[in-house]
């Protein structure tokens, strides 16, 4: 089971450490660029206690609260978890959402830029090149 602890306003779970009052991410202490919404989301879930749960109430808000495709892939890249977060994308491109023209520097999604999935998706978009 992971470790979970409140520190002040910082949560620590795993690698990750969220700064509530600095209102930033941090995994293996470097930052994780988030936009505010995404952040908010994360705040929540930290203040939940363990990875596991945060994983559960992000199930529980996708299903009660629908949030965009693209907004979920941000979420679960911040979490680490690449297959939902490659999904999300997936999905995105099907509704083709338009915050995918900032897919290219988009710094949120930087920890999938090594996949070769993401280059497809690049590519898909139009912003391959």
């Amino acid at each position: 089971m992971a470790m979970f602890w409140q520190t002040n306003t910082c949560y620590e779970f795993g690698p990750f450490r969220v700064d509530a009052r600095e209102r930033r991410l941090l995994r293996d202490g470097e930052v994780v660029p988030l936009r505010p919404k995404v952040f908010d989301i994360l705040l929540l879930l930290a203040s939940q206690g363990t990875r596991a749960e945060a994983m559960k109430i992000v199930q529980e808000l996708e299903s009660e609260h629908p949030a965009t495709s693209y907004l979920m892939a941000h979420v679960y890249a911040a979490l680490g978890e690449n297959e939902r977060a490659f999904g999300y994308l997936e999905r995105a491109l099907e509704e083709r959402h338009i915050q995918l023209v900032s897919l290219r520097t988009d710094p949120a999604l930087d920890r999938l830029r090594a996949d070769p999935r993401f280059a497809d998706v690049l590519r898909r978009v139009g912003l391959s090149g």
